[in-house]
């Protein structure tokens, strides 16, 4: 967990500044849309938290959970947001001390 607390506050700052950023931005650079990510996490706590802390990632917010899906809302599409989920929910599976298989095309 003290692992995870210096990722935290990073993603924390890059999240307000990047939400600030378009906030006052004049062409407001906003193209929202619904993202669905399979979560590996097992139910319960780990996949709670993740849900909460994607809402530090930059320009996103969790919008619903299932029991393997993560439908997740961002900001702008001029990104892929995939990889940062990824490495987002692997961290989570350190902070669980849960071990994930590897992702097959993703």
């Amino acid at each position: 967990l003290l692992g995870f607390a210096p990722f935290f506050f990073y993603r924390s700052l890059l999240g307000g500044v990047d939400v600030a950023w378009r906030a006052v931005h004049p062409r407001m650079p906003i193209n929202p849309r619904l993202v669905e990510y399979p979560i590996q996490l097992p139910p319960g706590l780990p996949q709670v938290f993740m849900a909460n802390i994607v809402s530090l990632l930059p320009g996103t917010l969790s919008a619903e959970l299932s029991a393997r899906l993560l439908r997740v809302h961002v900001l702008s599409s001029r990104g892929d947001v995939v990889p940062e989920l990824e490495a987002l929910e692997r961290r989570i599976a350190g902070v669980f001390g849960v071990s994930l298989p590897a992702r097959g095309g993703m």
